[in-house]
């Protein structure tokens, strides 16, 4: 029992909190420094058990069989404190654990994190480029950025690689004397090209506290399509490095000057020292600076005097001359009579705190400093809704950062009236996640209203909006969609004219298009005759009122706007009607409250007046004036195409007109003034020569019949649709009897099979082939013998013309004569297939083959 008790009056004199547990894991001793760390008293410990202390996350079975292990130890009040564990048998199976509270080292490492977290968020979201950090050797320690797979590489096969490994000769000689330049503590920015990229680089110097510079930063930003306003920007960061491991602790125990007593294994290891070398030989000051002997003395003497010194930070200087930062916590132990015996101390290298806390300062300055010389707005939010604004934000917005320090400041400064419902809205995407990119109104300070894109992004610590100013690109964009438009409808409004030469259809689709490019309500199209102009095309007037507008007639000399257009030959702009003068009011057109009239001017002369109207005043600008004369001179070219249309039909038809004239004087006549000479000689042949009555009454029926057939050949030539509905067998039997009377030549025509349906095309062109063949036969071939031979067959329809006529050579006949080059454009026309054989007194032999498809 008194071992006992010495032994619990030694433990709880320890300055470092000690647990004492059974063999079946049940508290049975908590020391001085546990009781405060925990904030229990003893009797609140009493008969706990170790899952009753430790996180429910904890494994007791995985714990025992760890040494050392870091977990949460349920403290008073319901708190939780980080502890690191060490355990070790005691006594009759019991066994002991040793704590340390690293709180503090767990809430630097959790800062750092977030600081991490942050730097790859921002790196990781910028939008057409990438951030890089390299080092001295010019190895890159991080880069990322969405830009990256424009130049064909990913993170992951650039980090921890020279830049050299990435780039061509040439890019690699441009970008080292940047690289260098930043790290001799100069800003570099340029331009890049890259992988058929252009790429506006910052390379910024990295200082660490000392001012030295250690590492370089790029900011790449791609500018190609930024140069022709359509790319996004969006915010790079670079990564903070790896933390360090833990550290263990050391112990040892002092007496009364200070003495090493007794020291551990692992402040030996750290110091560099044997342990002969220290105990009741050294005292701990001499291995201490300069600086933090002075602080000893005063805590030493402190805790000699009150018992506890907790948290005093100390640099020990090692065997080899290194300073190490240690973390102290220390209790001192007294006799019966209160006097001080020796002195119990935890020390934690605090190294890597230390460290870690270097670099969170650097990074931060890293972190604020990318920030701020981002090319484009960044705004970032913590958790209490503070904003930090960088320079490219306070130049868009020319509201200084001091201005927008709130969220509430933010919206109400920049909405004004709206920021309630633009705020309400925000919320909403808050929470359930930013949309890649949104485009918002905002009134600068200078009372300048511009078009933002943002980019909003959520993260552990906060928000980040990445922002830039789109107006002048949005109103390119707009422009190019409006010219595009413009483009496609002067395109279909030419193919209009190309296509048909009905006025009134492509006057229709001048007005369809006209709609396309520039908006309005109403249109019109007038044509000018006799000093009075009258709409010829109108479009969007009421269907009740259209009949009426077509009756209005227009004087030029009382009409002031149509006069102005004559005789300015511009496009004229009434922006109100309501109260301008030239203006003429009428029923029809009410409505309208600005107008817009442009000249349509053929041959040097106003013809007509192309006009739109809307019922908003103010509405047509130049643009819409300059567009409107375009399609104005696209009506002068249908009008032009329409009359000189209508003058080669009237020119068309007075050459059919003489063609038949000489078809009747050629034929016709000549067969009837031949018959009239027969029938007025008959009566003086039968009273003197009876016998010669006969063969002469003969004839006069030949010639009859021939001027029968000669005239239906005409008919059908001034009725082509006849002509398309008569079986082609007919139609060659026509043909045969007219050229017969005109001729003395002998015509044979043979049919073979019944007459079988054929295609209009193909019937007309083989019939016009069998009479340019028959003329050439007789007319230039003076042929006595002519067969036609036409032959339904199967697959095929087939016509042959064989004359015994003069011939001619083929070769040196031109292609031009003798009605050949018309035989050959209706063949082709239809789709048929011609042959001509023919040689010098051998006659000719024309042959066409028109062959059934599908069949």
């Amino acid at each position: 029992m008194t071992d006992d008790v010495n032994t619990n009056t030694l433990l709880d004199a320890v300055a470092t909190p000690l647990l004492l547990f059974t063999q079946d894991d049940r508290l049975i001793f908590a020391n001085a420094a546990a009781l405060e760390l925990t904030g229990y008293a003893a009797a609140d410990l009493a008969y706990l058990t170790l899952d009753d202390l430790i996180a429910p996350e904890s494994s007791r079975s995985d714990y025992r069989r760890a040494n050392k292990r870091e977990l949460r130890l349920r403290a008073a009040g319901s708190r939780w404190v980080w502890t690191e564990f060490t355990t070790s048998d005691a006594h009759e199976g019991n066994w002991l654990a040793t704590i340390y509270d690293i709180s503090q080292r767990r809430q630097i490492e959790s800062t750092l994190r977030d600081s991490q977290k942050l730097a790859r968020l921002i790196a990781r979201h910028f939008p057409h480029g990438w951030v890089a950090v390299y080092d001295r050797e010019l190895n890159f320690t991080l880069i990322d950025g969405q830009g990256l797979e424009d130049i064909g590489y990913s993170r992951g096969e650039l980090e921890g690689k020279n830049i050299l490994d990435f780039s061509v000769a040439e890019t690699y000689e441009l970008l080292t004397p940047w690289l260098r330049g930043a790290l001799a503590g100069r800003m570099q920015v340029g331009e890049l090209p890259l992988e058929g990229y252009t790429y506006r680089l910052q390379i910024l110097p990295v200082p660490n506290d000392t001012g030295e510079v250690l590492y370089g930063l790029i900011i790449a930003l791609n500018v190609t399509e930024h140069k022709r306003s359509m790319e996004q920007f969006q915010k790079y960061a670079n990564e903070i490095d790896e933390l360090y491991n833990d550290a263990p602790c050391g112990y040892h125990s002092l007496d009364a000057e200070g003495v090493f007593l007794r020291v551990n294994d692992t402040e030996l290891k750290w110091l560099g020292y044997g342990r002969y070398e220290l105990v009741n030989k050294k005292r701990f000051s001499e291995l201490l600076t300069p600086a933090s002997q002075e602080l000893f003395r005063q805590n030493f003497a402190r805790m000699k005097a009150e018992g506890v010194v907790q948290g005093v930070e100390y640099e020990l200087v090692t065997r080899a001359g290194q300073v190490l930062p240690v973390l102290l916590n220390a209790i001192a132990l007294y006799d019966a009579n209160g006097q001080y015996l020796m002195s119990q101390a935890v020390i934690v290298d605090i190294t890597q705190q230390k460290h870690l806390e270097k670099r969170l300062r650097a990074s931060e300055e890293r972190l604020r400093l990318m920030v701020e010389n981002l090319p484009i707005g960044a705004v970032h939010i913590d958790l209490q809704d503070h904003l930090l604004i960088n320079r490219a934000a306070e130049h868009l917005l020319g509201y200084d950062r001091s201005e927008l320090s709130t969220l509430e400041h933010w919206f109400r400064t920049l909405y004004g009236d709206r920021h309630a419902a633009v705020f309400a809205r925000y919320h909403a995407q808050r929470t359930s996640g930013f949309p890649k990119a949104e485009i918002a109104p905002i009134v600068r300070k200078d009372g300048q209203s511009r078009l933002f894109e943002f980019a909003g992004y959520k993260y552990e610590a906060g928000e980040v909006w990445l922002m830039r100013d789109v107006t002048l690109e949005l109103q390119a964009q707009r422009a190019e969609r409006e010219q595009h438009l413009f483009a496609e409808a002067l395109l279909d409004t030419a193919t209009a004219l190309n296509s048909t030469l009905r006025l009134d259809e492509v006057l229709d689709r001048i007005l369809g298009n006209l709609g396309k490019v520039i908006p309005h309500d109403s249109a019109n199209i007038m044509l000018i005759e006799d000093g009075m102009a009258q709409i010829v095309r109108l479009r969007g007037y009421p269907d009740e009122r259209v009949e009426d507008i077509y009756k209005l007639r227009f004087a030029l000399r009382e009409t002031a706007n149509l006069r102005r257009i004559v005789a300015t030959r511009r496009p004229v702009i009434i922006a109100d009607t309501r109260s301008d003068p030239q203006w003429v009011k009428s029923q029809e057109d009410a409505f309208i409250a600005c107008t817009m009239g442009a000249p349509i001017i053929l041959e040097d002369n106003v013809i007509g007046f192309i006009n739109v109207n809307t019922a908003q005043p103010d509405y047509f600008d130049a643009l819409h004036a300059q567009r409107l004369l375009t399609f104005a001179t696209q009506a002068a070219i249908a009008i032009k195409n329409a009359r000189a249309f209508e003058q080669a039909q009237e020119l068309a038809a007075v050459e059919e007109r003489q063609r038949l004239a000489r078809d009747l004087h050629d034929a016709v006549s000549q067969t009837l003034f031949s018959a009239s000479v027969i029938a007025e000689s008959l009566p003086l042949l039968y009273d003197r020569y009876p016998q010669d009555v006969r063969p002469n009454l003969e004839q006069l029926s030949r010639l009859t019949r021939g001027a029968v057939a000669e005239m239906r050949t005409l008919l059908f030539e001034l009725r082509p649709a006849a002509l398309a509905d008569t079986n082609l067998s007919i139609l060659l039997g026509y043909l045969v009897n007219s050229i017969c009377t005109r001729s003395s030549a002998e015509i044979v025509l043979t049919i073979q099979n019944a007459e079988s349906l054929l295609p209009a095309d193909v019937k007309i062109a083989l019939y016009r082939i069998a009479q340019e063949a028959l003329n050439n036969a007789v007319k230039h071939a003076r042929a006595q013998q002519i067969t036609v031979h036409l032959a339904y067959l199967p697959k095929r329809i087939k016509l042959e013309i064989t004359d015994d006529g003069q011939g001619f050579n083929i070769k040196r006949v031109s292609a031009d004569r003798m009605g050949l080059r018309i035989m050959r454009e209706r063949a082709e026309q239809g789709g048929i297939v011609l042959a001509i054989d023919s040689a010098p007194n051998r006659g000719a032999v024309v042959s066409a083959v028109w062959r059934r498809h599908g069949r």
